[in-house]
């Protein structure tokens, strides 16, 4: 009756998502409108994980009758996502960092030609690399309606990248002032952005055994309380009282704070941004 009971909760909290998403529905957005699509899938990811937790909750309240433990489910159902993830997002800001010392390679040999800036921004953006090419996108189709000094730095926030915000600033001084040197000043930029981006590669590489080490950690401890749930519920009888919810909720805290320490030890915390860039109704 109580695995019954379970099935329902979580059928429920996934009939719920669907009701949801079915009242609130998809809009149809322009092929290059990538921002608010990438909105609208961060407010789905939300909604996901909203019904997860709720359905966790419902099913270890049924199951084992503890508030603080629903709680506490639909807490981690939340948090997991971030802590057993990949690498897929370092992966993606390395790309991030190549690209865009790519792109400046590009500007500097354009430029070479006797192009100016925009010229060289509008014939490189049909064949940007791939991991910004649509914010170069956004930046060619600005530059026909913004002056050249505000879409850089607009383009600044949608690359949020401490390199693209260097390329940006050597952007924007080589359109301010007319500087001579912008070819070997885009140069020596992508050669630095490169060798930011290898000395990631090697602090990532070090870290990759705590990371693996966090994921090990947390399965291993997530699987010992299930299988003392199914297996052995009267040895957790003591938490069935309000004092044993107290002591659940302490330890489970002990935990979260491990992993958290844990968690920061393999993250490369970049340095603070603080480009200012004008808002995208300009």
């Amino acid at each position: 009756m109580i695995l019954v009971a379970a099935a329902v909760g979580g059928l429920a909290g996934l009939g719920l998502l669907l009701v949801i998403l079915g009242m609130r529905g998809i809009p149809p957005r322009p092929a290059g409108m990538v921002e608010p699509r990438r909105r609208a899938w961060r407010s789905q990811r939300w909604l996901l994980r909203a019904a997860g937790a709720f359905a966790a909750a419902v099913v270890t309240l049924a199951v084992t009758g503890w508030v603080a433990g629903a709680a506490l489910a639909a807490a981690a159902t939340v948090a997991l996502p971030r802590v057993l993830a990949g690498g897929g997002q370092r992966r993606a800001a390395a790309e991030k960092t190549e690209a865009i010392a790519r792109w400046a390679e590009m500007l500097r040999d354009s430029m070479a030609g006797v192009m100016g800036l925009e010229e060289a921004i509008n014939v490189t953006a049909p064949v940007a690399p791939r991991a910004i090419a649509a914010e170069v996108d956004r930046l060619a189709v600005r530059l026909e309606r913004w002056p050249l000094p505000d879409a850089l730095r607009q383009l600044g926030a949608d690359l949020s990248d401490p390199a693209g915000d260097l390329l940006v600033a050597a952007l924007t001084t080589a359109a301010t002032k007319q500087t001579r040197q912008v070819g070997r000043l885009l140069g020596e930029l992508a050669a630095s952005t490169r060798n930011v981006a290898r000395m990631h590669e090697r602090v990532q590489a070090s870290r990759a055994g705590i990371r693996s080490a966090v994921r090990m950690i947390t399965i291993t401890v997530l699987g010992f309380v299930a299988g003392l749930v199914v297996l052995a519920r009267p040895y957790l009888e003591p938490y069935d009282t309000v004092a044993g919810q107290v002591w659940l909720v302490l330890v489970a805290g002990a935990f979260a704070g491990a992993f958290l320490m844990l968690r920061r030890m393999a993250v490369i915390r970049m340095p603070p941004r603080s480009f200012a860039v004008p808002r995208e109704g300009h």
